[in-house]
Parts: C-alpha cells; sequence; structure tokens
C-alpha cells in the first residue's frame, strides 16, 4: 500500500461558519473553516442519540479557489491527509488533529433526500487539472 493512501480521509459534512481566508508570505492563501459531522445510532434499550464531532480543515493550493466559494451550513465532501499540529500556550502542551484538504465537492441535497454533486461551484476547478508541483506552504 503507497504511503499517500495510509494518510487519506473522505469525510461529508456541514460548513459550521463561512470560509475564512488568510494571505500568507509570498502571497500564497490559506483557507480555513470547520465542518460537522452527525451520527446517529439507537441504543438497544433507548432513545436515539444524535452526536456531533467538530473538525477544522485548512485549503492550500489549487483548491483554495473552490474552497473561497463555500457558504456556512453548506454540505461539502472532502478529501486529503491528517495532520497533527501541536503547541504550546502558557506552559501546557496541546495538540488537535487537523484535516487538510485537496479534494472538495459540494454536495446538494434534493427535495427527494437524494445527494448530487452542487451546481453551485463558485472557483471551480477542473476534475483534471493536475495538483501543482513544488514547495509545501507548510
Amino acid at each position: 500500500m503507497s504511503k499517500f493512501l495510509e494518510n487519506h480521509f473522505n469525510m461529508i459534512g456541514r460548513l459550521t461558519a463561512d470560509p475564512e481566508v488568510i494571505t500568507m508570505k509570498n502571497d500564497r492563501e490559506l483557507v480555513t473553516f470547520s465542518i460537522a459531522y452527525g451520527k446517529y445510532y439507537k441504543p438497544k434499550d433507548g432513545d436515539p442519540v444524535i452526536t456531533t464531532s467538530y473538525f477544522d480543515v485548512k485549503v492550500f493550493g489549487y483548491m483554495t479557489k473552490r474552497a473561497k466559494g463555500l457558504i456556512k451550513g453548506q454540505m461539502v465532501a472532502i478529501g486529503g491527509t491528517l495532520e497533527q499540529e501541536k503547541w504550546e500556550k502558557e506552559g501546557k502542551n496541546y495538540s488537535k488533529v487537523v484535516l487538510y484538504a485537496d479534494e472538495i465537492l459540494p454536495i446538494q441535497i434534493e427535495k427527494s433526500g437524494s445527494a448530487k454533486p452542487s451546481q453551485q461551484t463558485t472557483g471551480d476547478v477542473s476534475a483534471d487539472q493536475e495538483e501543482p508541483q513544488g514547495d509545501l506552504p507548510f
């Protein structure tokens, strides 16, 4: 199995807020947003339970154009890699897992309940566009 596939995720969730665009050194852009993922289950002897998990997402490079077109509440499918970010604050160590997305697909739910790729793809990136090669911004 390739190293790439060992650290790859696919997830569907809803944006918790509009994306934030940060201009870094050398005018490169970083787009950040959070998504919420809900899980439904029913215990054998109990009421149905819905739990929600929240994930921070970061987007660099060629996919930033599409990420900037997303809006709060929108359902989106994302894929990419996971990174554990670590930092220290006031003598205490912290860490969190961040999703680095290199695939973004807005999803539209139809009245029938079926899902399909959204026609609202502001900042659309062609599916056959190759990922640019070169230095990583992190």
